[in-house]
């Protein structure tokens, strides 16, 4: 995810929530101490994953390809995005999700109000959970 305040919003108010109450320790790159390169970190951090959450809000370059290391490393990957970058949505914002992930699920997020995204990820998680289980 893009380090930014309205995604620092979505994490403290939906991921980390979310993944403490099924009892699950999310990483984020910038938060956490490390002795290497923060790209490194990350694909070292999606190879050990039970699970990648994928915010694509903002087009960042970097999540793509981390969408698709995780995708290749064989992660099952929740997709995110602000809601304004639904291209299917009549908004015209400056930033859309693009066409080759588009086609997948995402859980668009508001962020003037979390709330029905936090209900969704954590359905979605859940979810996942239980399918890897089996």
């Amino acid at each position: 995810m893009a380090f930014h305040d309205e995604t620092d919003g979505f994490w403290e108010q939906v991921v980390e929530p979310v993944a403490n109450s099924l009892s699950l320790s999310p990483v984020r790159i910038d938060r956490k101490e490390t002795e290497v390169a923060i790209s490194e970190e990350i694909l070292s951090s999606i190879r050990r994953a039970l699970l990648v959450l994928c915010d694509l809000s903002f087009e960042r370059p970097n999540c793509y390809f981390e969408a698709g290391y995780a995708k290749g490393c064989f992660r099952r990957v929740l997709f995110t995005a602000r809601h304004d970058h639904d291209p299917r949505a009549s908004s015209r914002g400056p930033f859309k999700v693009h066409f080759d992930l588009d086609q997948l699920k995402i859980t668009w997020w508001n962020p003037d109000n979390f709330s029905s995204a936090k209900h969704e990820v954590e359905e979605r998680v859940r979810n996942t959970l239980n399918e890897i289980k089996q």
